[in-house]
């Protein structure tokens, strides 16, 4: 394993890519039906993708969240969204609407070069068509491009749908996933790249 100051040198030199770079490290690009895959950074999003990013989260997770012991807290999810460390894949159809995303960040998980997935969310009417191993795929290869060792995610326990998808690409429960003792309603699940 690098030294620690190479590790952080790595996610500062991912952080540091621009949206056209990181779209540039993906070699196999997914093909699903007539849908684009682009990549943004926070500032350079269009607000009214955006917009739609949330609603679909707000959609998807706010009874999950409203389950767990974290509460659904709109404004909280605003923030992180908005964070300037912020990178998105976004998924558009052929009408220009977001039918996907993932906000994934480059960071030091546990002193391990990570892509962090904060947010994996497919429309309803476009699951089970491939999107998201789609997504998958690309954050696969943005991190094996950036050099980042591992890709994680967290999973509430009681999203089964989430979970088997987990498992069906590969992922597995972290070293670091809270125990049993800690009574935590999520797994931090990882990916070796």
């Amino acid at each position: 394993m690098l030294p620690y100051h190479l590790r952080k040198e790595l996610v500062a030199r991912a952080n540091g890519r621009t949206s056209e770079e990181l779209f540039q490290c993906i070699d196999n690009k997914p093909q699903v039906g007539e849908l684009k895959f682009e990549i943004f950074t926070r500032s350079d999003l269009p607000e009214k993708l955006f917009i739609e990013m949330f609603n679909l989260l707000e959609s998807n997770m706010k009874c999950l969240y409203e389950r767990s012991s974290w509460g659904w807290d709109r404004e909280k999810k605003v923030e992180e969204m908005n964070n300037k460390a912020c990178r998105y894949i976004v998924v558009i159809n052929e009408v220009g609407s977001v039918v996907g995303f993932c906000h994934f960040r480059f960071d030091m998980e546990r002193g391990r070069t990570a892509l962090y997935c904060y947010e994996i969310q497919v429309a309803e009417h476009y699951r089970r068509q491939g999107v998201g191993t789609a997504i998958i795929e690309i954050v696969k290869q943005l991190a094996a491009k950036t050099k980042m060792l591992n890709v994680f995610v967290t999973v509430f326990k009681f999203n089964e749908n989430s979970l088997k998808f987990f498992v069906k690409q590969a992922f597995v429960e972290d070293t670091y996933s809270p125990t049993k003792e800690e009574h935590a309603d999520y797994y931090i699940l990882s990916k070796q790249i």
